[in-house]
């Protein structure tokens, strides 16, 4: 009924969007972390104060 072939790519391009998006949120997360504790969030700075 479905081709085997378009729904293999489709959840390839799935899994590679997803990965690239985790990599895009994680990089954005170390780049606020290292502009410092009080310009990024109360959470941060509860762990950098202890």
């Amino acid at each position: 009924a479905h081709h085997k072939g378009t729904t293999a790519s489709k959840k390839k391009k799935k899994a590679k969007l997803e990965r690239v998006m985790r990599s895009l949120k994680r990089q954005q997360r170390v780049s606020s972390e290292n502009m410092g504790p009080n310009s990024y969030s109360p959470l941060s700075r509860l762990r950098d104060a202890q």
